[in-house]
């Protein structure tokens, strides 16, 4: 079988999640609980995109404090046309 061409080329493909939830939205963890797990799981990199909406109060939180060597955190929102 061959490989895609993508997948033969070298380099080190990174695990990570860029669309996420915490307890600032509808999510069930508070954002400190959220990276935790996702540094725990073996992910090299996370973001916290909760819902941009005026009822939660348009949160954005600021990861960088969560961060750790190998571990990085980027700053994200799930953005709506309407609240």
């Amino acid at each position: 079988m061959q490989l895609d061409p993508v997948f033969a080329a070298p380099g080190r493909f990174l695990k990570g999640n860029i669309h996420t939830h915490s307890t600032l939205s509808d999510g069930k963890r508070a954002p400190e609980d959220v990276v935790e797990i996702y540094r725990r799981g073996g992910y090299d990199f996370m973001a916290l995109t909760d819902h941009f909406m005026a009822r939660y109060g348009f949160p954005i939180v600021d990861t960088r404090g969560f961060r750790t060597p190998g571990f990085t955190t980027l700053l994200g929102a799930e953005v709506h046309t309407s609240s």
